[in-house]
């Protein structure tokens, strides 16, 4: 008898853990992606109005950005000029630049972020740095940055998510709601396996379709059905093409596709 209470006690008190936690699953609160002021589909048709009065040369100009940092505006079609700003883990201010902000929090590093394994902190992270973005008229932020660590001569490493792709993809989709609902876009970078910063210019990760799928694919794609506004391409090539020039890579339509999945990218910017 006396042996059995000690037993007892262990069997009553992982009952009770077990109860606990499913209380936490069951109260835990489903992902909701964001939501945009207006639909895509109105969205494109206003696009489509204003590039069907513009001449070549105007739209020519779009593509070639302005400033650098900034979009082109056209104020005789009411498109402001927005400004684009580094990146995941705060502001960048640049100094060079004109009525930038005085000041910056430097957040602690997104690598650091994942390791606590809290999504709601990812989502009030970017929330905070969106509420800085709005504060110095930033429209776009150029973050997060995503890529898998994967390989440590990559220097960038700590401004991404770890190596674990289903956590990276947990803390991304709240990142990009948490940024948005701040009305600052979100720019899901850089798209895909930007393995190295060393020559990454010229550098070529090549990669088969299943390791795309498993490591290298599944925080951009939470990022998408998050509803992230913007993707950047990396710099790289990937198996032999530049990734800027790759349909493969950018759309996942041609036949030998890597992806086998049609993203679609309300805004994809190649730089």
């Amino acid at each position: 008898m006396k042996r059995s209470v000690p037993l007892l006690l262990i069997l009553i008190l992982i009952s009770a853990c077990s109860s606990l936690n499913n209380q936490e699953y069951k109260t835990e609160t489903m992902f909701q992606p964001f939501q945009p002021p207006i639909s895509y589909n109105n969205a494109k048709e206003q696009a489509l109005k204003i590039l069907n009065q513009m001449t070549i040369d105007e739209k020519i100009s779009l593509i070639g950005g302005h400033n650098v940092f900034f979009t082109k505006g056209f104020e005789k079609f009411n498109v402001p000029a927005m400004y684009l700003s580094d990146a995941t883990q705060g502001v960048n201010i640049r100094s060079h630049l004109d009525d930038q902000l005085e000041k910056s929090v430097a957040f602690p590093s997104p690598i650091a972020l994942a390791s606590t394994w809290n999504k709601e902190l990812a989502g009030n992270y970017a929330k905070s740095i969106g509420e800085e973005c709005r504060a110095g008229e930033i429209a776009v932020l150029l973050g997060p940055g995503m890529n898998i660590y994967r390989v440590a001569q990559n220097g960038r490493n700590f401004e991404y998510f770890g190596e674990d792709p289903y956590l990276a993809a947990r803390m991304i989709e709240n990142y990009v709601v948490g940024m948005q609902n701040t009305g600052t876009m979100a720019t899901l970078k850089h798209f895909v396996a930007n393995n190295t910063d060393y020559k990454r210019r010229t550098s070529n990760s090549v990669v088969d379709k299943r390791t795309l799928h498993e490591i290298y694919l599944p925080a951009f794609e939470a990022g998408v059905d998050a509803g992230a506004m913007a993707v950047m391409t990396s710099y790289n090539l990937v198996n032999g093409e530049y990734t800027g020039q790759n349909k493969d890579v950018i759309t996942g339509t041609s036949s030998n596709s890597l992806i086998h999945k049609t993203f679609y990218f309300p805004m994809i910017e190649i730089i």
